[in-house]
């Protein structure tokens, strides 16, 4: 595996011993899931018989190939292609979605991401299949959702990966145009509307606030685009009118939180509290400093620097936080907090990634869970579950790659998938 050095470790002495204990022993609970296909065993998260990137056997093999890096568990390289093999045959004879969560775009992912940016190795074709497919939905426009985690956004952040293949800059085209046609315009900015119902389950439709499912994805997408130069005279543009939009979305200053999780057609705010990446002033700030960079908007840039340092004072119970996974928990709050330190040097940042990276370490109890860690599932009007998790959104292989990141000099390129890496 290649060597990356640029990264620089924010732990030390026994918190970083910890962390690496962590890690091998999420390492231990993960080379003991089943084989795949599996057959008569249940469909909970803990058995990840999936094979997809976020919630199943790809993310796994995420996990294995950045612990490669190092010398703490031998094992980890056979691992990383084993699960990166049986992820792939999950695409054979199934009917999977297209998402980059749990289809064929995060599969794809995982597969140019292992074989190209961490071993060199140019794609020989294996996922041609699978770009002609992306490119040929796009094109008939049956994809509708604009999100990150199962929409045009997501399809976007597989393009991305896939540069500087043509078929890759034809496909990034596709999902800005695509973008461009469902864009919201007004006097702010752009904005993409999400219709009556889905996760926030309001029945007259929302302007959805958080990364995975809202403007702030499209955002932090549109950003990569370009900086890679990919159609400029639409890409650009419609960046700053997105940005735009999304910075008139601020609360009031002096209040809690800087952004809400939804808000309606008026610019009326909707419910809010969360400090996460999926909802709240973390994933937004990602997106906006993401922007401020490709936009090279100086304004921009000291806009969300403020709103980072406000976000990164918030701790406690106040936080929302409950458990440690990267999507609404500790470790992507230490894993987005340790991207803005490694990013700008500002101690404010390292402060709040070490903080989070302790709480991280906190709810690991061994002997339960996969590696000591369980995650809360919740749904409206019923009880908080805890559940053993092996994915890489919720579960244990995002919090082992999240405390490698603190405890090593392995640059996590891993988290581009989830548009964090745009500091």
């Amino acid at each position: 595996m290649r060597s990356r050095r640029r990264w620089k470790p924010i732990l030390r002495g026994s918190t970083r011993q910890r962390a690496l204990d962590a890690v091998c022993g999420i390492a231990e609970g993960l080379r003991g899931l089943p084989p795949y296909p599996v057959r008569g065993i249940s469909d909970e998260p803990g058995n990840a018989p999936e094979p997809g990137l976020l919630l199943g056997r790809a993310g796994v093999a995420v996990f294995f190939a950045y612990l490669s890096e190092t010398d703490l568990f031998p094992e980890a390289e056979a691992l990383a292609w084993q699960f990166l093999d049986e992820s792939v045959s999950g695409l054979v004879g199934q009917r999977l979605d297209l998402s980059l969560t749990s289809g064929v775009a995060g599969i794809g992912w995982a597969f140019d991401h292992l074989n190209r940016y961490l071993c060199g190795r140019r794609d020989g074709g294996q996922l041609r299949e699978i770009d002609a497919t992306l490119e040929a939905l796009l094109q008939t426009r049956r994809l509708q959702a604009f999100e990150l985690l199962y929409g045009l956004a997501g399809v976007g952040v597989y393009a991305l990966e896939r540069l500087p293949a043509r078929a890759a800059r034809r496909m990034v085209r596709l999902v800005v145009g695509r973008l461009v046609e469902q864009a919201v315009g007004n006097r702010v900015g752009a904005a993409w509307w999400t219709a009556p119902g889905g996760l926030q389950n309001l029945p007259e439709g929302h302007y959805n606030l958080g990364m995975a499912h809202g403007n702030p994805g499209v955002v932090a997408f549109l950003a990569r685009a370009s900086r890679a130069g990919i159609a400029p005279r639409i890409t650009r543009p419609l960046l700053d009118q997105a940005t735009s939009w999304l910075l008139a979305r601020r609360l009031p200053a002096g209040g809690p939180i800087s952004f809400a999780n939804v808000c309606d057609a008026e610019g009326g705010s909707g419910p809010g509290g969360r400090t996460a990446w999926c909802y709240g002033d973390p994933g937004v700030v990602a997106a906006l400093f993401s922007a401020s960079r490709a936009s090279g908007n100086t304004s921009w840039t000291r806009a969300t620097l403020r709103l980072a340092r406000t976000a990164a004072r918030r701790k406690g119970p106040e936080s929302g936080v409950v458990d440690a996974g990267l999507c609404h928990g500790s470790a992507g709050l230490a894993q987005l907090f340790n991207r803005l330190w490694q990013a700008t040097r500002q101690p404010v940042f390292r402060t709040a990634a070490l903080h989070w990276v302790g709480e991280t370490l906190a709810y690991r109890r061994p002997g339960q869970g996969i590696g000591g860690f369980m995650a809360i599932e919740s749904a409206p009007s019923a009880p908080q579950v805890r559940v053993s998790d092996a994915g890489l959104l919720t579960g244990s292989a995002g919090i082992g790659l999240a405390l490698l990141a603190a405890a090593t000099a392995v640059e996590p390129a891993w988290d581009r998938v989830l548009l964090m890496d745009g500091w």
